[in-house]
């Protein structure tokens, strides 16, 4: 694997990490699978009804079916959108955060592959909280010990826990929450911990 070192200790990997005992934190592969099979299946439904009644439509509903058929057939099939549904990969030796643009889609941007690996040593205060915002919705919390530059690249588009900033926290750090589920927050958490103790 290429990799480069940074000012941080943390690694710059110019791919994502192939080792077959990380933990993915993400969408499991079946719920990809099977909302990819409901929005097809949306689409040629769609189709279906829609060319059976055409005629009887009216013309908004017309315009409605054009737009609806196309874009469900799309999101089914459109493989980089079903990309972005890995959060982060942990073993042993850290976790591995994936650069921004494998967060969030954005059809100007171009895409990297990017990844950064974090050492546990930098990763601290592994909790269960509340994400901020307006769903307050349970989550798995930690800091990490980035470079400003990291941040911006790895870290943009990461939610943020409630109960920041704490007593004695560290400015230097990235304050993460993860709200995905399955699976929960605290099963996570045990994992996470799992793996930090080596």
């Amino acid at each position: 694997m290429n990799s480069k070192k940074l000012l941080s200790e943390n690694r710059l990997l110019n791919a994502r990490p192939a080792n077959s005992e990380l933990y993915v934190h993400g969408i499991p592969s079946w719920i990809v699978v099977f909302l990819r099979f409901m929005f097809a299946c949306a689409g040629f439904a769609t189709a279906y009804f829609s060319i059976r009644s055409w005629f009887q439509m009216p013309l908004p509903a017309q315009a409605l079916a054009t737009f609806l058929v196309p874009a469900f057939l799309a999101i089914s099939i459109w493989t980089k959108l079903w990309k972005r549904t890995t959060k982060f990969l942990g073993d042993k030796s850290g976790l591995y955060f994936p650069n921004n643009s494998l967060l969030v889609l954005d059809i100007r941007g171009s895409e990297s592959d990017e990844w950064l690996h974090v050492p546990w040593a930098k990763i601290t205060n592994l909790r269960v909280a509340r994400e901020a915002g307006d769903d307050n919705a349970a989550c798995l919390a930690f800091d990490v010990e980035v470079t400003p530059q990291e941040r911006e690249r790895f870290f943009k588009h990461v939610g943020t826990p409630q109960d920041m900033p704490y007593p004695g926290y560290s400015s230097s750090a990235v304050y993460v929450a993860y709200a995905d589920f399955p699976p929960s927050p605290e099963k996570t958490l045990a994992i996470l911990k799992a793996l930090s103790a080596g």
